[in-house]
């Protein structure tokens, strides 16, 4: 199964699908703060789910994404956009020219 994403106008793998709504909630989670645990007692679920969706072993149910995407502040479509890839090391650093 494939799924377009009309922002990029990119075909997604369902098989990826699993590895960016995990990288999603990691991220979110991050930014807002909360350990694995604090959204496992949340969501009501074990600390090994959250690690497994954050892995992308396995996604997680619409109803919890909801709930995740409440939590968060974002959109359930935010889930699904491929997060921006990180600069590499030494972007940001000016060098000094002869």
């Amino acid at each position: 199964m494939e799924i377009l994403n009309i922002e990029t106008n990119s075909i997604i793998k369902n098989m990826d699908i699993e590895k960016i709504i995990g990288e999603n909630i990691k991220r979110f989670r991050k930014g807002k703060g909360f350990t694995k645990q604090d959204i496992a007692k949340i969501l009501e679920v074990k600390w090994d789910t959250v690690n497994k969706w954050e892995k992308g072993i396995f996604k997680p149910g619409l109803d919890k994404l909801q709930k995740l995407a409440e939590l968060f502040e974002v959109s359930l479509d935010d889930f699904l956009k491929p997060p921006a890839p990180e600069p590499f090391p030494g972007f940001n650093e000016v060098m000094e020219l002869p």
